[in-house]
């Protein structure tokens, strides 16, 4: 040990010790937050780990359904959501031409409205016991393209071949 390091050892309150310190602390945040930013937060902890959680999620689901807060406010998300898909001359004759093709009725959004507020946290139960097996599952995330390059076995989608209701 040269004489530097005795001298910070018995010195705790160096002052460029301290800063040393804090600098240190500032480069570790740092590189914290740009980890973070260049990862998906869905697979911060790794693809597997993320994947038991969605899957545990779906688990609980199946068993207790949804609290009632949680259903209120997917209902309200969605319904909310309706109007921005109007948000333009162009978006609204396309998704009315679309309608009129796949015959959806000319009170749909109404009807769609009311079939959403009709929902039940015992229907979410049945419905997702019913339909979401774990062992045949497909998990979607959306994001940009360069973030998924790092996984195995994913197909990339672009948004625009993609139906909403």
């Amino acid at each position: 040990m040269n004489d530097e390091e005795l001298w910070e050892i018995e010195n705790p309150q160096n002052p460029w010790l301290i800063k040393k310190e804090e600098e240190q602390k500032d480069v570790q945040r740092e590189e914290k937050l740009t980890k973070e930013k260049e990862s998906p937060t869905f697979f911060k902890g790794g693809e597997k780990v993320e994947k038991r959680k969605i899957i545990q999620e779906i688990e609980k689901l199946s068993k207790e359904g949804p609290s009632a807060e949680e259903l209120e406010l997917a209902k309200k998300t969605l319904i909310e959501s309706l109007p921005s898909m109007f948000d333009s001359p162009s978006s609204i004759a396309s998704i009315f031409a679309a309608d009129e093709i796949v015959g959806k009725s000319k009170d749909h959004y109404l009807e769609y409205v009311k079939a959403i507020n009709a929902v039940t946290p015992e229907q979410i139960k049945a419905m997702t016991a019913k339909y979401f097996d774990p062992q045949k599952m497909t998990i979607s995330i959306v994001g940009p393209k360069k973030s998924w390059d790092k996984f195995e076995n994913v197909t990339i989608i672009p948004i625009q071949d993609l139906y909403f209701r």
